[in-house]
């Protein structure tokens, strides 16, 4: 396996690790956050008191 990248590969693969990393961390942050709103709307919706 060559170690000689062009530009345009190098492009590509730092593109596509960072959208990988945004996508994982925005799905880390993403899940309590929306589980406290919706978890807050079910509860109301469903008349359970806390």
């Amino acid at each position: 396996m060559g170690s000689d990248m062009d530009s345009t590969q190098r492009r590509r693969v730092i593109a596509a690790g960072l959208i990988g990393n945004v996508l994982e961390w925005y799905d880390f942050a993403a899940r309590p956050i929306g589980g406290l709103i919706i978890g807050h709307i079910g509860d109301r919706s469903a008349g359970v008191r806390r």
